[in-house]
């Protein structure tokens, strides 16, 4: 079979097939595991639930599924995923059990006692069911398997409705174990699950089915009116058997804990011990109330986006308001309407690179076609894309800074602007998620070609209150406290109809101000008090909470964790909140290396469940609520919290080695650890790729300045940590302190002998230099690194510092040097494959080219510069290539083809936000206007390129827009305005010292003066204008002004040296 359901699981085989629906095996595309999907094939109007009181059946189902798939225990098989696939068809899976048995059979010959281990597995598991409100309904060997000799529980909480005659009400299960009163129209409970594990207890140790199945009327009857014998049993367990098998309900057990307690007597064995209350049940089954406006605005608006219209939403409310339940239950209802539906979560203190985004992809990517470049783009957030699109992924060129994290946003926008299916995309958290935003910011920017997308993303607004600020195109829906009536009617569905006794609800109101994460503790604390949940109602109200509020009822609830589990708490509560197992299993393996992990965790994994700190959400365990996590990371001492930190430290460093991904989060552990020279082998590395590719630099800051203030400052490592610190201000614009710095960090490098940093530290001194156009002094320091570089045999700082060299020749017009510079600079950076600086060296050829006037050589150097950034997907580059493309096309008179150039490089720069290349390409716009006599439109185009200039406090940008805006004023014959806006750009550029942008003043000037009749004027300032072209060797600017030089003279009646 090659059926895929919902783009994820490949059908591999039909494993069986039953009333409700189908099993097959199937392949979990983004996990790679090996699961049963069962796919639920009759009607939603057959289906009995267990807990769902939904008008709409399909919004009942999944409410279903997502509490089965939030059930885990060691007895009942894991649902691990649920949805609805391309025609609204449901379908859950589940962990494949191999080799597994049904019950009875698994049990026929063997001895009593595994008889009863088998029986009493499944009463826990019943036990664990009924107290998360889930009624099995259809109990019998064939759900009841025993694999590696233990049992699992499967096909609980769903079951198909059979009707027994023309006129009877539909009945849930399979006949024969069913219980009495399901016949006769009573509802599935707790005692009719019971009854079928009396009869399954009967086949166990009797070897056959109690009642005779041959004939429909003969069984229907015995289930009404015949008790099995099981006189030959011992006493006390044929006591047992009659009770459960008891036709009135109100005969057998209450619970499957009191069956349990039963059985044990029976037999003479201790109970096996069990830790949960059955409150919790009804704790986390809580209403969702409070909200129905909320969720009302989301829904409107997810039915607007499944018609194509889509929107944007930020939930910003205090931690514990409610935020995570209106995202699940918005979820529900976007599953059922056929949307994909993916969410990721931001993580304090940052977690893996790109957390945020690290859930989300590969869900998307397999439902379209990715090219090897995007794929392998994406890679570093997904790194097991070459599984999921089944070929290997080739690595793809680095891109630094900011046109790295371009060139990701940009392929995670197309990833969703190419989903065949409306999709929702959930963002929990993003206040953890400041230094990931840039692909959200893509999304939002071009959320107009979005129209079948909704984003949601939460926030705590009391830790970042001006997120909504920076997230500007979002529509903000704040979420307040709860209002008394909303605490009253949440009181009532975890407590029962007396709950809205006005002096419970104003206590409530006032002791948890009506926050839900606090109000479901506080509730937790009463039932404590009261022995019962029934009973809160009704108990005397103490004055206050007691002794430490809110945060000492946490720690109650953390206390509920069974003692030999607390070690574990602590080192998960550290580790952060998702829970990674790996992990776990590597520290307790570390521990006791006789222990086997696997069981020891998921035996945790279980406690912690029970006792309401630890959930699955969406097959991933995390803690319940983070105030949990943030409760059990503060009460550490500070010694406990370091050797915490350590092991988990150790743990990430065995399981994923020399993986960058973890680079950041193993910094932070053995920052807190106190391991200075561990947390220093991080720190390059961290503070490198916030720099260089996350563009993350005030968090680079931060990590460097901790990790400086913890060093000597004659340690030798404290150069390369300088060197990365000043490229943090001076990617900021301070200039001033990244000198300072920088020198620091020279004087460190030639005292240690460290040529690398030196080499580093000289460029950085040269880069500040050039900027402040002090070439002189840009170039000493260019060419001391350039030596140094080479003495360390560092190939790409040498390509580099040629190319720093060739950039200044040429401002100084000595382009002969320059081209030197650069093509030497070529040749090593294709030599080691330093694909970065091989487009940057073509880039500075080609410009160096348009300056000499070799323009097919210029053609040339722009083409392979461009075919070479569209390979690396170096969006930046690409719309800077097409900028040098349309400008060299308007030098030769191409205005067709330029203006096709400029504006594809003017649309992607709009697209990833680069500002200085939309300015230029901009003002060349208009310059193609200008050539083709469209005035109007050239004067908007140089007019929204200077305010965009002006505003970026671009000195040479605003210079290069008056030039221009002041020959469209000498065109238009406006020669006042001419002049205004000419002697504007020249004072700016005399200031700059840039030599060619006062040359080109100089000489419009001269045109401007010529066409005013001031012939004396004009041919001064040719002249000055020609001698400076002359002086950078700029010949097609030469032929240029000796051209208007000529018209002068003839003007001036001079013809002989007009025509010389």
């Amino acid at each position: 079979m090659s059926q895929l359901i919902d783009q994820r699981y490949q059908i591999l085989d039909m494993l069986g097939r039953g009333g409700m629906g189908v099993v097959y095996r199937a392949m979990d595309r983004l996990t790679q595991q090996t699961v049963a999907l069962k796919q639920v094939t009759v009607s939603v109007d057959w289906l009995a639930f267990s807990r769902s009181h939904e008008s709409n059946r399909l919004l009942s189902l999944a409410v279903e599924f997502q509490v089965l798939a939030a059930l885990r225990h060691p007895h009942i098989i894991s649902v691990l995923d649920f949805g609805f696939d391309a025609h609204r068809q449901p379908y859950f899976t589940m962990e494949l059990l191999t080799a597994a048995q049904p019950l009875t059979r698994a049990a026929a010959g063997t001895p009593q006692t595994t008889q009863v281990r088998y029986l009493a597995e499944l009463l826990q598991a019943l036990a664990y069911l009924h107290r998360r409100g889930v009624i099995h309904r259809d109990l019998k060997p064939g759900n009841v398997l025993v694999q590696a000799n233990q049992v699992k529980v499967l096909d609980f909480g769903l079951a198909q409705q059979h009707t027994v005659g023309a006129q009877d009400a539909p009945l849930a299960g399979t006949l024969a174990y069913l219980a009495p009163e399901l016949l006769t129209h009573s509802p599935a409970s707790i005692q009719s699950d019971l009854y079928a594990v009396g009869l399954i207890a009967c086949e166990l140790f009797h070897g056959e089915f109690p009642y005779q199945r041959q004939d429909l009327a003969v069984l229907l009857n015995e289930i009404l009116h015949t008790t099995p014998d099981v006189s030959d049993l011992p006493p006390a367990l044929a006591d047992f058997l009659t009770t459960l098998l008891a036709k009135n309900p109100d005969e057998r057990p209450t619970s499957a804990e009191a069956a349990l307690d039963m059985l044990c007597a029976a037999v003479t064995q201790p109970p096996p011990p069990e830790t949960a209350t059955i409150r919790e049940s009804y704790l986390q089954a809580s209403s969702f109330v409070g909200r129905d406006q909320e969720l009302a605005t989301l829904a409107a608006a997810l039915q607007a986006t499944i018609n194509g219209q889509g929107s944007t939403w930020l939930i910003g409310g205090e931690s514990g308001v409610g935020k995570s339940r209106l995202l699940d239950e918005l979820r529900i209802r976007a599953l059922i309407a056929g949307v994909t539906v993916v969410r990721g979560q931001g993580v304090e203190g940052g977690g893996l690179s790109y957390q945020l985004w690290r859930d989300v992809l590969p869900r998307l990517i397999l439902g379209i076609e990715l090219s090897d470049l995007e794929a392998g783009v994406l890679k570093d957030i997904v790194p097991a894309i070459d599984a999921l699109l089944n070929r290997d992924i080739p690595a793809v060129p680095p891109l630094d800074g900011r046109a790295g994290q371009q060139r990701l946003a940009l392929t995670i926008a197309d990833v969703f602007r190419r989903q065949p299916r409306p999709v929702l995309l959930l963002l929990e958290d993003l206040h953890w998620a400041e230094a990931y935003l840039e692909p959200l910011k893509q999304l939002l920017a071009i959320a107009d070609q979005l129209p079948h997308m909704m984003i949601v993303g939460t926030y705590r607004s009391d830790e970042r209150p001006d997120l909504p600020a920076a997230l500007a195109h979002m529509q903000l829906l704040p979420l307040e406290r709860l209002a008394e009536d909303e605490v009253a009617a949440l009181a009532a569905s975890m407590l029962g109809a007396d709950a809205r006794r006005p002096d419970l609800v104003r206590w409530l109101t006032q002791q948890t101000e009506g926050n839900i994460f606090f109000l479901v503790e506080v509730v937790r604390a009463l039932a404590e008090e009261a022995g019962r949940l029934a009973d809160i109602a009704a108990m005397q109200l103490p004055e206050t909470i007691l002794v430490g509020g809110v945060q000492q009822i946490v720690r109650r609830r953390l206390g509920r964790v069974p003692e030999w589990g607390q070690p574990l708490l602590k080192v998960a509560a550290v580790a952060g909140r998702q829970i990674d197992e790996a992990v776990l299993e590597q520290i307790i393996h570390a521990d006791d290396p006789h222990l086997l992990a696997e069981n020891r965790l998921a035996s945790w994994l279980t406690a912690c469940a029970e006792a309401a700190v630890l959930e699955i959400r969406e097959g991933r365990w995390r803690f319940t609520h983070d105030k949990l996590r943030e409760t059990v990371v503060r009460d550490l001492p500070n010694a406990e919290g370091q050797s915490l930190n350590r092991r988990v430290g150790a743990a990430l460093e065995a399981v994923y080695p020399r993986d960058p991904a973890y680079a950041e989060a193993l910094l932070e552990h053995w920052h807190r650890a106190g391991d200075l020279d561990k947390e220093i082998v991080y720190l390059a590395p961290v503070a490198e790729r916030l720099i260089d590719i996350q563009a993350d630099y005030a968090r680079a800051q931060h990590v460097l300045e901790r990790g400086l203030d913890r060093l000597p400052e004659d340690d030798p490592r404290c150069a390369a940590l300088l060197n990365r610190l000043a490229a943090t201000w001076r990617n900021r614009g301070d200039r001033e302190r990244a000198q300072a710095i920088t020198a620091r960090a020279h004087q460190l490098a030639l005292h240690f002998g460290d040529q690398r940093e030196a080499a580093r530290s000289l460029s950085s001194l040269g880069t500040i230099a050039a900027s402040q156009g002090v070439y002189a002094e840009a170039r000493t320091y260019f060419q001391q690194s350039l030596t140094f570089a080479q003495a360390a045999a560092d190939h790409k700082r040498t390509a580099q510092s040629l190319n720093n060299l060739g950039a200044v020749a040429a401002h100084q017009g000595e382009y002969a040097e320059a081209r030197a510079h650069h093509l030497h600079g070529l040749d090593i950076a294709q030599a080691i494959g330093d694909q970065r600086s091989v487009a940057s060296s073509l880039s500075n050829l080609g410009m160096l080219a348009v300056r000499e006037g070799l323009y097919s050589e210029a053609w040339d150097y722009y083409r392979r510069g461009l075919a070479l950034a569209r390979a690396m997907g170096d969006q930046r580059n690409i719309a800077l290539s097409l900028h040098n493309l349309g400008n060299l096309a308007i030098r030769q008179e191409a205005y067709a083809e330029a203006r096709g150039y400029l504006q594809e490089s003017l649309a992607l720069a709009e697209a990833i936000g680069q500002q200085r290349i939309i300015a230029g390409s901009l003002v060349n716009l208009g310059d193609v206007a200008l050539r083709q006599r469209e005035f109007a439109s050239a004067r908007l185009y140089f007019q929204r390129s200077l305010s965009l200039v002006k505003a970026l406090g671009d000195q040479k940008g605003i210079a290069d827009n008056l030039l221009h805006l002041g020959e469209a004023a000498l065109w238009e014959g406006a020669y006042a305005d001419a002049r205004a806006h000419l002697q504007q750009s020249l004072a700016l550029a005399q200031t700059l010292g840039d030599q060619l942008a006062t040359a080109h003043s100089l000489h419009r000037l001269g045109l401007v003066a010529l066409r005013g009749g001031e012939a004396a004027t004009a041919q001064a300032y040719h002249q000055h204008s020609l001698s400076i072209y002359a002086a950078v060797n700029a010949e097609p600017e030469l032929l240029m002004v000796v051209s208007s030089l000529a018209e002068v003279l003839h003007a001036r009646g001079d013809r002989v040296r007009a025509a010389q």
